[in-house]
């Protein structure tokens, strides 16, 4: 379990990084949408990129501090199933994506199946 959480700790650490310091260019362009304004800058700092670093920030604690690994795999859990989730929303509503989506959409999946893997093994 410990390769899971310093993995995806790591992987939502960059991410959140790229957004929080280049949100148009990690976040509004690769999914074709504008956010030129002040306000659309802060929402997405805050939600891609504050966010994701916080949740990095707890699972690679989770590898120092044993007691924090089942919150810490319950949140990544939590997190790339409401990812998934949102995007299978969006798939049946919307319709389908471009490519980007397609690739993010498969990482967050299997993110999800191994985090539901490690708590089931927990579990036990």
């Amino acid at each position: 379990m410990g390769g899971y959480l310093i993995v995806n700790g790591i992987l939502f650490l960059i991410v959140g990084l790229r957004a929080l310091l280049k949100p148009i260019d990690a976040v509004a362009i690769p999914y074709g949408l504008e956010g030129e304004g002040i306000d659309a800058r802060n929402y997405l700092r805050s939600s891609a990129g504050g966010v994701t670093i916080a949740c990095g920030g707890v699972l690679l604690a989770a590898v120092i501090y044993p007691m924090l690994e089942l919150p810490a795999l319950v949140l990544a859990v939590t997190l790339l199933g409401g990812l998934v989730f949102g995007r299978l929303f969006s798939l049946c509503v919307d319709g389908v994506p471009g490519l980007t989506p397609w690739i993010a959409g498969f990482l967050e999946l299997l993110g999800f199946g191994f985090g539901v893997y490690w708590l089931i093994d927990l579990a036990r």
